[in-house]
């Protein structure tokens, strides 16, 4: 507890340090009077970070933000415990002065209420909301505590076969996941054992390093996955002639037979609320369940009536739709609550019942059971929790069927209508105001829930995949991540670049100044590069569309571009030993046919590298 308190009070300091450049660039061009008010708030928060710790910013703070933000469902300000009043108002005194612009004294939504005084308030309250600092021994408790209540929620869930949405919802899987030829739109069915499986960048819970080649070693031989995914057709190099088999039937009959594969809890950090519990799948379960997940996805994609509204990489349909809904109310952002963990086997059960195949699949190819950290091992009866490789292509999946089948069920719509409604990246659901009240209805009945305060169908804001949207403006805040270590590391000295660009493109240049000079203090003087540079380039960002380097520079003849002599940051690969057949393998399933492994290790190297490059790069040495 001392160490995690050390931690926190360690970043006081800084704290107090950007809250004084952030409201000197608040402050800037604004009225005498809302610049002494904003002076004062800078005195508060300084006096209360030297009180109440840490947690004053990413605890105390917050509450202040989320009031703001539930004001927009209700149209009303109530203030949060903690926040002295503003004499004769319903307002709290802290940036009373910005708080003015937005509210009437009584606490009422202001018809032009400043989108300005709006973004610079969430900014201040919510800066430090998300800082990975740690939490200590009760939250990491609170996130287990609540992993098991779901459990045991889903474990006395009953759901009706015969439930009218559940079986329209059927129909959309089996259509966008046909079993045999059909005549019409869909001409090619989808085959689950047609997949290419690969590992995944994460832990696993048989304790293979993450980026090492012992992920490409598999020791043991699940019965349970075997029987839908045969060993000697995916986890050894498939010839007809059956030769690798030949090969290495020394190592195919090495391999320890198990009946099935038991997950493992493990506790990450995440940010100042608590860590985040991830249910690391064996290396094996995770290696069939990548290849599975990308063919999932590829068909969503691809899939005429799922295509661009279901969606697994762009972010941007969401927010688009967001920004639109907050400006003209035709559409509302809903946010499901312990979504992963809230899809329980028997919904997924009855949902793929018209897909038989593709069901046995998808339960072969998941863990029945997991470790808690106590060593306790209970069957699980969520599908596939978080950190399992299909848990975010399955809950895409249930919520856009069910969506879709609970606005043609109430509505009495054709589903390639209803899928007009509805758009999904995950636990973010986009629906047309419309039909909002037939989704928020129908999901409790399987087990699913809404965070109401996160769900916005009225008013006039919207927030969807991380983007806050006010009457069509962007009013999200700049998150301060991570905290300033002891010791500068690369990873982290990369993580501070890109804050003080974020602040650089919100118009906080002060703030972004004072945090590239405090950089510039441990390296020396960072190169400058355009606000279009590649995410990543180690240095300044200008407004004019012109690079600078104050690094030596040269013109490479070779490959004809002037390079500078600068700073990089390198993620180390190391040279491993590596059976023939296992490199074959990771060649034809990851299109890397090295046996470099990656390190857990990064450092910064000075090299001659392009002036336009991301400022990223893998290096291999032997060792």
């Amino acid at each position: 507890m001392d160490k995690i308190h050390g931690c926190q009070n360690s970043q006081v300091p800084l704290a107090g340090s950007i809250y004084g450049v952030l409201i000197r660039d608040i402050a800037a061009g604004r009225p005498p009077v809302l610049q002494s008010s904003l002076n004062r708030d800078l005195s508060t928060i300084r006096h209360r970070l030297s009180e109440e710790g840490l947690q004053f910013c990413t605890i105390a703070l917050p509450t202040l933000a989320k009031a703001v933000i539930q004001s927009f469902r209700t149209g009303g300000f109530a203030s949060p415990p903690g926040f002295k009043q503003e004499r004769g108002t319903a307002l709290p005194r802290l940036f009373s002065g910005l708080l003015k612009e937005i509210y009437a004294k009584d606490g009422a939504l202001l018809p032009d209420a400043s989108c300005a005084s709006i973004t610079e308030v969430l900014q201040l309250s919510g800066l430090g909301y998300k800082l990975g600092v740690p939490c200590g021994r009760e939250r990491d408790q609170k996130v287990i505590d609540d992993f098991l209540k779901t459990e045991e929620d889903l474990k006395s869930l009953i759901i009706n076969p015969q439930d009218p949405v559940l079986q329209l919802a059927r129909t959309v899987v089996a259509d966008v996941f046909p079993e045999r030829e059909t005549v019409g739109f869909v001409a090619d069915s989808f085959n689950p054992r047609e997949i290419t499986p690969r590992h995944g960048p994460g832990s696993v819970a048989t304790g293979e390093r993450p980026g090492s080649m012992d992920k490409w070693r598999f020791k043991r031989k699940y019965l349970k996955l075997h029987q839908a995914f045969p060993y000697y057709e995916y986890f050894l190099v498939h010839d007809k002639q059956r030769r690798a088999l030949f090969d290495r039937r020394s190592w195919y009959r090495s391999l320890r037979v198990e009946e099935r594969g038991v997950a493992k809890v493990t506790l990450v950090p995440k940010d100042s609320r608590g860590p985040r519990l991830i249910s690391a799948e064996p290396l094996e379960y995770q290696y069939i369940q990548q290849g599975l997940d990308r063919a999932l996805r590829a068909r969503l994609e691809s899939h005429p009536f799922t295509r661009r509204r279901v969606n697994f990489a762009d972010q941007t349909i969401n927010r688009d739709l967001a920004m639109i809904g907050s400006w003209n109310g035709l559409w509302a952002t809903l946010d499901m609550k312990e979504a992963s963990d809230r899809v329980s086997c028997s919904l997924v059960h009855e949902l793929f019942a018209s897909t038989p195949k593709l069901r046995e699949y998808l339960f072969a190819a998941r863990s029945d059971a997991t470790k808690l950290p106590d060593n306790r091992v209970i069957d699980l009866h969520k599908f596939a929790p978080m950190g399992s490789a299909i848990c975010f292509s399955i809950e895409s999946i249930v919520h856009y069927a069910l969506a879709v089948a609970a606005i043609m069920h109430v509505h009495g719509l054709q589903w390639w209508e209803a899928a007009e409604a509805v758009y999904v990246y995950g636990d973010d659901l986009i629906i047309d105001t419309r039909y909002t009240d037939s989704v928020l209805d129908t999901f409790p009945r399987f087990g699913l829930m809404f965070n109401r305060d996160k769900c916005f169908v009225h008013g006039p804001f919207r927030e969807s995949c991380g983007f806050d949207a006010f009457k069509g403006t962007n009013i999200a805040p700049v998150r301060w991540r991570k905290p300033w270590p002891q010791h500068l590391d690369a990873v982290t000295f990369l993580a501070y670049c890109e804050l003080a660009s974020l602040f650089y493109q919100r118009g906080y240049l002060h703030t972004a100044e004072w945090l590239w000079r405090k950089l510039e203090k441990e390296s020396g003087k960072l190169p400058t590069s355009p606000l279009a540079a590649p995410s990543g380039y180690l240095g300044r960002k200008s407004r004019f569309n012109q690079w600078h380097t104050p690094h030596p520079v040269r013109w490479e003849r070779e490959y004809h571009r002037v390079e500078h002599y600068s700073w990089k940051l390198t993620f180390v690969r190391k040279k491993a030993t590596m059976c023939g057949w296992d490199q074959l393998l990771k060649k034809l399933t990851t299109g890397d046919g090295t046996s470099s492994e990656l390190s857990p290790y990064s450092r910064f190297e000075k090299e001659w590298m392009s002036l336009q490059p991301v400022g990223i790069q893998f290096k291999d040495f032997h060792g």
